[in-house]
C-alpha cells in the first residue's frame, strides 16, 4: 500500500489530515519496529499493535461484557477486563460478536499504510486460529526455547523463545495460546503458570470434557469452536483444583 501523505486524509477515518491525527504515532511505531532485536520483541510489537487497533471496538460491546462475567466468575479481576491479557485475546479473537458469529478481529481488519502491516496481519491470522489451553512444559533448553505438550489435543511442539525459556521449568503447566506457525511455533505473549499443586487434576478435567464432546477426526471447525469457547472453563478448572501458591 502507498505511504500516506502528510496532507492526505488520515486512514483512521477521522476526517482530519494525517499530520494532525495519526502521523506522529505511526512514525514512533515505525521507529520502534526498526529497533526490534528478537522474536519475542517482534511478537509483542505486532500483538500490541493488534490490541490497540481492536480494543476500542470492544468497549461497551455486550457480548464482550457478558464474556467477561463468565471468564472471571468469582475470581480476581482487573480494573478493566481488557487489562487482563488472557481475557483480551479471548475477547478479540474468540468471542462471537457479529451477526454471523464473527469475532471483533474478523470484523475490523487492519490497514494503516505502514510497511509492517503484512506482519501484523500474519499475527492476526495466527491468533484467530489459536485457543487457550493447558500446556505442559516437557523440556527446557536455555538460550533457545522449550518443549511443550498441549494437554487437550495431545500435540507437541518446540517453542523457539529464549526469553520464555528462562522463565519456565519442566513439569510446569501453563495457560497459554500456541500460535500455529508451522516453521517456528510461538506462544502468544499473554500466558500464566498454573499453580503447581493441582495442575494435573485441572488439566485432566479439561481433557475429559474435551474427549466427552466426541468430535469426529475430520471435524476441525467444531473442535476449534469448542476449544475457543472453553477458555473460561479452563480458568475455572485451574482455580477449582488450586492447592498452594498464587492463583493463575
Amino acid at each position: 500500500m502507498a505511504t500516506v501523505g502528510r496532507n492526505d486524509p488520515c486512514p483512521c477515518g477521522s476526517g482530519k489530515k494525517y499530520k494532525k491525527c495519526h502521523q506522529e504515532q505511526d512514525e514512533a511505531r515505525g521507529r520502534e519496529l526498526r529497533t526490534l532485536s528478537g522474536i519475542d520483541e517482534w511478537l509483542r510489537f505486532h500483538t500490541r499493535r493488534l490490541h490497540e487497533h481492536l480494543a476500542p471496538h470492544a468497549e461497551g460491546a455486550s457480548p464482550v461484557l457478558a464474556a467477561a462475567e463468565t471468564f472471571f466468575g468469582e475470581g480476581e479481576r482487573p480494573g478493566h477486563p481488557l487489562d487482563d491479557g488472557l481475557f483480551r485475546d479471548h475477547a478479540l479473537f474468540d468471542v462471537p460478536v457479529g451477526a454471523e458469529g464473527e469475532t471483533l478481529a474478523a470484523l475490523h481488519g487492519l490497514d494503516d499504510g505502514l510497511a509492517s502491516v503484512g506482519d501484523t496481519r500474519v499475527m492476526a491470522t495466527a491468533l484467530a486460529a489459536s485457543y487457550l489451553s493447558f500446556l505442559e512444559v516437557t523440556e527446557v533448553k536455555r538460550g533457545k526455547g522449550f518443549g511443550m505438550r498441549d494437554v487437550l489435543t495431545d500435540t507437541e511442539a518446540f517453542i523457539w523463545d529464549e526469553t520464555m525459556a528462562a522463565s519456565v521449568e519442566p513439569m510446569e503447566y501453563l495457560l497459554a495460546r500456541r500460535l500455529p506457525f508451522t516453521d517456528r511455533p510461538l506462544l502468544a505473549p499473554a500466558w500464566r503458570k498454573v499453580a503447581f499443586h493441582g495442575r494435573k487434576s485441572a488439566a485432566a478435567a479439561a481433557r475429559a470434557a474435551f474427549d466427552e464432546a466426541g468430535f469426529a477426526p475430520d471435524d476441525v471447525s467444531g473442535r476449534l469452536a469448542w476449544l475457543k469457547g472453553a477458555a473460561p472453563r479452563l480458568l475455572a478448572w485451574a482455580r477449582a483444583f488450586h492447592r498452594e501458591g498464587p492463583l493463575v
